[in-house]
């Protein structure tokens, strides 16, 4: 990406000036703001009083939230996030769709990462004050050329094109007036709202690829993937018998550790360079863990109304981990460039294989759901530096 790499795993101030909307900032505070990095890394926690290094008594904390609001396009480092039946706030309320449609006749295909890496390179924004999504292209972005291993497939172009404007905008929340999109995502049919024509022109001129831009309406339900990894709960899951998600592959929180990053880096090819954490794109980072794969073996955490080191009883949310995220080719992705890398898939193929649902997989971070708890609207809230206590555990995955 030119000039527009991160310094040691965040961006650079240049970052804040490369925007080219200043008339959104000044309409109102960006709730999420390009000066704050995606890449939920350790620089990102200020140094005190979080502690730096695992000891007896070091606690675990939240290091880094991420939120992504449109599906395999840039994700947003945020401080906190209010919780909703689909999990953070505004994540994966929009994904971005195929303009043609299926041999039906009318559902159209999610385009990701998987066809189109250099997805990545374009930032979404959600400014609250103003109830609007902007989409721009990250510093440098333009100037990235398809490479030898940035090859699109299925179709679509390997090469990110710069567009007429610098940005475009759509309503956070779709018209009940617009038309209705069918789409499917692994398998499962839905119905969004497409955000408009100016969108979908800005869209198909950078991705090189004739697209839409699609939201989710207003009563939007969607239940996990998978109930074979969430039926033990027995309808304890907050919000019904299965959690609520929106545009996400299957679940609502993805949860990982900086001591697991840390320990892909110390295994994967030195020739790859610093893998960093945002190439896994969880929602929730973690520091503390006493070992590099402890989050393997959580089964119910709470995460406590307080920061790591106050006192105070607290009060908090409960997740589940549910299932270990499997891994396909999309961690390959550098988030910085938009092309893909042999790492960190050989490491996992060599090291993070485990059988999950019937079959071998890469495996890699944990996805997770809210349960029901006694947690208020008001506590329904994650945020950097809060305490994480681990309730139950389950027996860690075998790998293979």
């Amino acid at each position: 990406m030119a000039e527009a790499k991160r310094v040691g795993g965040e961006y650079a101030t240049a970052t804040k000036v490369a925007i080219g909307f200043a008339a959104a900032v000044a309409a109102g505070t960006l709730y999420y703001y390009l000066s704050t990095p995606s890449n939920p890394s350790s620089k990102q926690v200020p140094s005190s009083p979080f502690p730096s290094k695992r000891n007896e008594h070091t606690r675990v904390f939240i290091s880094g939230l991420t939120v992504y609001p449109v599906k395999s396009l840039a994700g947003v480092s945020v401080q906190s996030s209010k919780l909703v039946a689909q999990g953070l706030k505004y994540d994966r309320k929009w994904i971005v769709v195929r303009e043609s449609v299926g041999k039906d006749g009318e559902t159209h295909e999610m385009l990701t990462q998987r066809q189109c890496p250099h997805m990545c390179l374009v930032q979404p924004i959600v400014n609250e004050a103003t109830g609007t999504l902007t989409l721009t292209l990250l510093p440098g972005a333009a100037d990235s050329v398809a490479g030898e291993g940035n090859k699109g497939s299925g179709g679509v172009s390997a090469k990110l094109k710069a567009p007429a404007k610098a940005s475009v905008t759509v309503p956070l929340n779709a018209e009940d007036s617009a038309p209705n999109v069918k789409l499917e995502v692994w398998g499962t049919p839905l119905t969004g709202k497409d955000c408009g024509n100016e969108s979908a022109e800005w869209l198909s001129t950078v991705l090189d690829t004739r697209v839409r831009l699609v939201c989710a309406p207003e009563g939007f339900k969607r239940s996990v993937g998978e109930k074979e990894f969430v039926q033990h709960l027995n309808g304890e899951v907050r919000g019904g018998e299965t959690e609520n998600v929106f545009f996400a592959d299957c679940y609502p929180y993805l949860f990982i550790s900086e001591e697991q990053v840390q320990w892909l880096n110390e295994q994967a090819d030195e020739a790859s360079g610093h893998l960093e954490g945002a190439r896994f794109r969880g929602n929730v980072t973690v520091r503390g863990t006493r070992s590099p794969h402890d989050i393997d073996s959580w089964g119910r955490i709470q995460a406590v109304g307080r920061r790591v080191g106050e006192e105070g009883s607290g009060g908090g949310v409960q997740l589940e981990f549910v299932k270990p995220c499997t891994r396909c080719i999309m961690p390959n992705v550098d988030p910085d460039a938009g092309i893909r890398t042999k790492e960190p898939g050989k490491t996992l193929e060599r090291l993070r294989r485990a059988e999950v649902g019937g079959s071998v997989q890469k495996c890699f971070g944990q996805n997770a759901i809210q349960v029901l708890d006694n947690s208020s609207e008001e506590d329904r809230e994650l945020f950097v530096g809060q305490e994480i206590v681990v309730l139950s555990r389950k027996a860690p995955l075998q790998f293979i």
